[in-house]
């Protein structure tokens, strides 16, 4: 039986998709934040113009 080197960190492929998806989903929660910040910012910018435009 072969000796693990101690250089390196094995890690088991379970250990990498759960990497992985703990990257993906903080990636996807920055991306929802940010387009939910850019949607507040532009309905606070044209709120009056649509508030006037459908009275």
């Amino acid at each position: 039986m072969g000796r693990q080197s101690t250089r390196h960190k094995y890690r088991s492929r379970g250990d990498k998709n759960r990497a992985t998806a703990r990257a993906v989903r903080l990636v996807l929660l920055a991306a929802m934040l940010f387009g939910l910040f850019m949607l507040v910012r532009h309905l606070v910018r044209w709120w009056p113009y649509y508030a006037s435009y459908f009275q």
